[in-house]
């Protein structure tokens, strides 16, 4: 949307970081890769890093 709208430009749009969570202490940080050509999107990568809240096993 940022930079759908001109709120970023290509260079600013190749890697944007979102954090959220720290005031409930389970920060995570989400990590946003564009790439643009003109005024187009060719491609989304959406990736991060977040805190463990639980762990299950499955035996198949």
């Amino acid at each position: 949307m940022l930079f759908k709208y001109g709120k970023s430009n290509p260079k600013q749009a190749g890697c944007i970081i979102m954090e959220q969570g720290y005031s409930m202490k389970k920060p995570s940080e989400i990590i946003v890769s564009l790439k643009t050509q003109g005024k187009d999107i060719l491609e989304v990568k959406v990736g991060g890093k977040a805190m463990n809240l639980s762990e299950t096993e499955i035996q198949i």
